[in-house]
């Protein structure tokens, strides 16, 4: 088709020739061709690394002032670094022995694109980090070769070992991908937060001599920084748990958890390959000397959980809680950590299966105990779940590669499979710590604060725990070794319960109508009615031998007319013996209370006397030292009110001497005086600080009792707590009796005027028989006695009535300060016990004020 013009565009005349010059095709295909020579760039800023390292030289040749270094291989001195940081001699850093700190090899290497001063910035942190990871290896590598280092310093190691090959591992990892010199900083500058913190707990430990100051250290510090890092948080909390599960693990044995004895696996939750060598030493639990995280109700409930344990497997050896192994439906149970509600929330549950378990085998065994003896329970067998295939040794475990080994998958150890396999392995691995990329904002775990994390998750176990030994050891105490009976022992002789004791102690020790036990040459001494005659003799204090003939037989005597065959102790008394070997014997005084007890006619005449009692093994558990103590302090107190019943009694019924009729009304009244007086403080004594709290002791016995016979754990422990509450409460009877007794040490003044009427009645009784005896004889000689001789004794007797009336308005004054100062209660109120037992000084001092003195006559 022709156009308007009628020239053929597509004819090939019309094509024109090629011009001379030639033309470049260009495409995007030739684009990438790097072979094709460019320009020199424009600005210093586009020149790259290349460039900066000319303005280097060229500013280094015209001023002279400066080196602008050599440059090495970024991949090498990249390399470099990364054993730099991991604490290992490298071409460019070399470790100083003398100052123990890295240093440059070659001080004027530096890679391309970076100057010297910017550089050695950038490896400042690195160095530091390996200087810590070399203390670090310092510290695991020795360790072991340490003798009498405290047991957790090796599981403190055992754990930094494992952070230190994790890192090791996972950054020689990271060093094969080719990293930046900015990505290199940022590795070591996150690994330098964990290893800086590990090198202050370390530093920190290595000072410390005690187990228990070692855990505790480790709790406190994971605790400050896992609340300053908590992208690490998770960590520390491995650390603090892998640390001290080594004590836990002992506290578990202890408290009968775990088999005591043995190598057994010190790390079982944090790590299962550590092999611990020092759990067969005998552990002996104080609770003065627990870790700081384990509350003091708690340390107390462990100490004694284990005190009841051991008394379960010395005496009954066959008893569930006492065999060595326990069932397997149940040996899961043990101390660890729950750092989160859910954890605790597992805890509790396996505590509540346990708890209901082994309630039902001790109900059992007490049962077949009950029916036909200790020996008839065929014992059961209790197995373990621990794993079995654990053989490695600590050499093996603590074998540290050296700076020239990387950690190859393909030759891995037994100890690297154990390593890798650890919870600490897995958290550097995933964590934020060798990726980069993750940021350091850490995920809520939802759980309660770490310094509740120990309460909540040991008390239900260790209550568990303390509930079903508590329960066991009362039921032994109760049902096999009849504690109540070695109780109501002390009570009927102690502390004069049983009326045959107390009449027949008073008439051998008193009754001036017995025979005298005394060696007279030509007089046989013997016979049935034979006393020391106190009070009516001057020689003091009795010969051994005639304490022998009074007193031998007495306590025999009045045990078996009392018992009547009630009462069958286990072991209990032969023909001769009574429980706990129950005999009169001497007290040990000092040389001041002895010359005392010499005079006849003092108030300490008979403190040389005491019961002697020793209870069973099993039973010092309730009857402790010190309650026997108490007891022997109530005893003293008690034979001098005895004696002076007798004393005022035998004033009354003598008759009253020749005297004028003032003097005889005077002495009249000075007897019935005395008599009201020492009366109504015996029957205060007996009635109001003995029988009455003594009462409310024993219906709390009963209640325990009645519980163990039903078998019902829960009221059980409700009303007795444990063996350690039982013994506290015990003692804290006897000190109410000790309060009301006027024997405590802050009532000296108290015991001190009133030992002053009872040494003044004393004195007039001495002057009453004196001058009775002068009386007679000047009858016997049918004469009357001197008018000097009357007058010496009247003017006593007023003395004494006088200073007898001052001393008895003191002490009555002294007991309305007491009721008005509204004294509050002297021994503490437990709010566990029965509210009954505690004590109203008001209303027990108000009831002697009341009967000494109604009429105010004083």
């Amino acid at each position: 088709m022709d156009d308007i013009s009628g020239e053929d565009i597509w004819s090939l005349d019309n094509i024109p020739a090629l011009p001379g010059t030639g033309y470049e095709l260009l495409s995007w295909d030739i684009f990438p061709d790097t072979r094709k020579e460019q320009s020199g760039p424009t600005c210093l800023s586009e020149a790259g690394p290349r460039g900066f390292d000319a303005a280097l030289i060229h500013r280094a040749t015209n001023t002279g002032l400066e080196d602008s270094g050599r440059v090495a291989k970024t991949d090498a001195f990249i390399s470099s670094l990364f054993k730099l940081g991991l604490g290992w001699n490298s071409v460019f850093f070399r470790y100083n022995e003398q100052s123990r700190k890295f240093e440059k090899h070659l001080r004027d290497v530096r890679v391309s694109g970076i100057s010297l001063p910017a550089l050695d910035g950038l490896t400042e942190g690195i160095l530091e980090c390996g200087m810590w990871m070399r203390k670090l290896r310092r510290f695991v590598a020795s360790v072991p070769s340490q003798s009498g280092s405290p047991p957790s310093l090796a599981s403190l190691a055992r754990v930094v070992f494992i952070l230190l090959y994790s890192i090791e591992d996972q950054l020689s990892a990271k060093s094969k991908t080719k990293p930046t010199l900015l990505q290199t900083n940022m590795y070591f500058r996150r690994i330098s937060c964990l290893v800086k913190c590990l090198v202050d707990i370390v530093q920190n430990a290595t000072r410390l001599t005690a187990d228990v100051q070692v855990v505790s250290m480790v709790f406190a510090k994971c605790d400050h920084y896992s609340n300053q890092h908590l992208w690490l948080a998770d960590i520390f909390h491995e650390i603090m748990g892998a640390t001290s599960s080594l004590w836990l693990h002992r506290a578990a044995q202890w408290i009968g958890l775990r088999p005591a004895g043995g190598q057994l696996n010190a790390s079982q939750v944090f790590d299962p390959g550590y092999i611990d060598e020092y759990t067969t030493e005998e552990t002996i639990f104080n609770p003065e000397s627990m870790p700081s995280f384990i509350p003091r109700e708690n340390a107390d409930v462990i100490y004694e959980t284990g005190v009841g344990l051991n008394l379960l497997r010395s005496s009954h050896k066959g008893h569930p809680l006492a065999e060595m192994h326990q069932k397997e439906n149940t040996s899961s149970l043990t101390l660890e950590w729950g750092l989160t509600w859910e954890d605790i929330n597992n805890i509790q549950l396996k505590a509540k299966c346990y708890e209901a378990c082994l309630r039902n085998e001790i109900l059992k065994y007490n049962s077949t105990l009950g029916k036909a003896g200790e020996g008839s329970a065929t014992p059961k067998e209790y197995t373990f779940d621990y794993p079995q295939d654990i053989n490695i040794t600590i050499d093996d475990i603590y074998k540290i590669p050296g700076p020239e080994d990387w950690p190859e998958s393909q030759s891995e150890s037994m100890s690297d499979c154990q390593v890798r396999s650890s919870r600490l392995y897995e958290l550097v691995m995933e964590g934020s710590c060798v990726n980069i990329e993750k940021s350091l904002i850490a995920e809520h775990t939802f759980g309660p604060p770490l310094e509740l994390a120990p309460s909540l998750s040991f008390a239900p176990v260790i209550l568990a725990q303390s509930h079903l030994v508590n329960f066991s050891c009362l039921h032994l105490l109760f049902k096999v070794h009849k504690v109540r009976d070695h109780l109501q022992l002390q009570e009927r002789f102690q502390l004069l319960g049983n009326a045959e004791f107390l009449l027949r102690i008073s008439l051998a020790l008193f009754d001036p109508n017995m025979h005298s036990g005394e060696r007279k040459s030509g007089v046989a001494r013997g016979g049935s009615s034979t006393g020391l005659r106190l009070g009516n003799r001057n020689s003091w204090p009795p010969a051994s031998s005639e304490l022998r003939l009074v007193l031998t037989g007495l306590l025999t005597e009045c045990y078996e007319g009392n018992s009547n065959g009630e009462h069958q102790h286990s072991g209990g008394p032969s023909s001769g013996d009574l429980p706990g070997g129950l005999s009169f014997s001497i007290r040990e005084l000092t040389g001041e209370e002895l010359e005392r007890c010499k005079n006849p006619h003092s108030l300490e005449a008979l403190d040389f006397l005491r019961i002697h009692y020793t209870p069973p093994s099993p039973l010092e558990e309730v009857i402790s030292p010190l309650s026997l103590e108490k007891y022997d302090t109530i005893f003293k107190q008690l034979l001098r009110l005895i004696r002076m019943l007798s004393v005022v009694r035998d004033l009354v019924r003598s008759p009253p001497g020749q005297q004028t009729s003032s003097v005889g009304t005077l002495e009249q009244r000075f007897r019935m005086e005395s008599f009201h007086f020492v009366q109504v403080v015996s029957d205060y004594s007996f009635q109001v600080g003995i029988n009455h709290p003594w009462q409310q002791f024993d219906k709390k016995l009963s209640k325990i009792e009645r519980c163990i016979d039903e078998g019902d754990v829960e009221g059980t422990i409700t009303h007795a707590k444990g063996l350690r509450r039982l013994r506290e409460y015990h003692e804290r009877v006897l000190d109410r009796i000790i309060l009301t007794l006027f024997l405590n040490k802050s009532q000296l003044k108290a015991r001190n005027m009133l030992e002053d009427v009872l040494r003044s009645i004393l004195a007039y009784s001495f002057h009453v028989k004196a001058y009775q005896e002068r009386l007679d004889i000047a009858t016997a000689a049918g004469r009357m006695p001197s008018s000097k001789t009357t007058a010496y004794y009247n003017r006593s007797v007023r003395e004494l009535y006088s200073r007898f009336k001052k001393q008895v308005g003191g002490f009555i004054r002294f007991l309305r300060s007491l009721e008005a100062g509204g004294l509050k209660n002297m021994i503490d109120h437990d709010d566990d016990m029965d509210a009954s037992a505690d004590i109203d000084l008001n209303s027990i001092f108000e009831h002697l004020l009341l009967r000494l003195d109604m009429n105010e006559h004083y």
